[in-house]
């Protein structure tokens, strides 16, 4: 019998992505939608709140449904999925 091992990829990190602290991330839908890298995983919504990628956005997108939150967000016009890809591997 063959067994199938799925590898869970990494946790997104934005300091291994070369996304600094104090960088700004843009909604792709809508560039007035903004949250500022607060640390290695977490970012602070306009509101103040300071929260993982992922409820980030959920919120914008008004769905509790999991999301990969790479797919939203640009960091120097670049999607975040795209640095993810090439930081880990696809």
């Amino acid at each position: 019998m063959d067994v199938i091992i799925r590898r869970r990829r990494p946790n997104l990190n934005f300091r291994e992505m070369g996304v600094p602290v104090g960088s700004k991330l843009v909604f792709h839908d809508d560039e007035s939608v903004i949250v500022e890298v607060i640390d290695d995983r977490k970012v602070r919504r306009e509101n103040g709140e300071e929260v993982f990628l992922t409820p980030a956005i959920q919120s914008v997108l008004e769905t509790k449904t999991p999301v990969h939150p790479t797919r939203y967000w640009l960091f120097e016009e670049r999607l975040l999925s795209e640095i993810y890809d090439e930081t880990y591997g696809t």
